[in-house]
């Protein structure tokens, strides 16, 4: 599965990820002082560092936000 995600292109990656309610509701908790560049950044860096498979979880968004 990994490897499949290795031959689309960023945005297509960008397209293959879910986010489960738990994600969903992490990101809502949160009030984005910075708006959406600060959730903008935050969600690449819990996609690039934290993303396992096809789903980002809400644990990965907590750890990319303290980052």
């Amino acid at each position: 599965m990994t490897e499949d995600l290795a031959r689309l292109d960023a945005d297509e990656r960008a397209r293959a990820i879910e986010l489960p309610a738990a994600a969903i509701a992490a990101l809502r908790a949160h009030d984005w002082p910075g708006n959406f560049r600060e959730l903008e950044a935050v969600l690449e860096r819990a996609l690039l560092l934290y993303r396992t498979g096809r789903a980002l979880d809400a644990d990965a968004i907590l750890r990319a936000r303290r980052v």
